[in-house]
């Protein structure tokens, strides 16, 4: 859950204004968010996926090759583990444009098409991604519908965006806040 809230602490206010504007038009007088409006959610799903862009849960992936293969000219033989860094990739100006600029549209319907696995993989690939992906998701975007719609956040100062990474990845100085009820 630390990702979600370092994803909101990375919302500028006019993101802030479109994610309550859908928000209220999806959910309009409801306090809850229902299963069916996680689909009409879209905003708030391009801003969730930027956030994992930028801030993965799992920092790296390892696996062992099963058989020989080279990889930009480097012979990899069977047996080698192999380390994949979701969060180098996912931030390199090889595979995105401004990587360290915050831009959910990047997620939007008419780009996300250009994106392939290689690049964006949050949950890793394959048969050994996360198995609790999907879940994870609702949760995440469930809980910041809620929060966004009910609270304002301001971070303290003296902040930085540094991140420690253990079995998964998490704000080095946490992600201290002052939250103000909106209504």
């Amino acid at each position: 859950m630390f990702n979600v809230f370092f994803t909101i602490s990375y919302i500028s206010l006019m993101f802030l204004i479109r994610i309550l504007d859908e928000i209220e038009e999806v959910l309009g007088c409801h306090r809850h968010v229902e299963y069916e409006d996680l689909g009409k959610l879209q905003y708030l799903d391009q801003t969730l996926k930027e956030g994992l862009r930028m801030h993965p849960p799992v920092g790296t992936t390892q696996r062992v090759m099963q058989k020989e293969d080279s990889f930009r000219g480097y012979k990899l033989p069977a047996k080698t583990c192999v380390v994949i860094s979701h969060y180098i990739i996912q931030k390199s100006a090889e595979f995105w444009e401004s990587p360290d600029v915050f831009d959910p549209d990047r997620f939007s319907p008419v780009r996300k098409e250009s994106i392939s696995q290689a690049k964006y993989f949050p949950f890793s690939l394959g048969p050994r991604s996360c198995i609790g992906k999907t879940l994870a998701q609702f949760e995440a975007k469930v809980l910041m519908a809620r929060v966004l719609r009910e609270f304002k956040f301001e971070l303290l100062p003296g902040q930085t965006a540094k991140v420690i990474e253990n079995l998964t990845m998490r704000p080095r100085d946490g992600v201290i806040c002052t939250l103000t009820h909106r209504k």
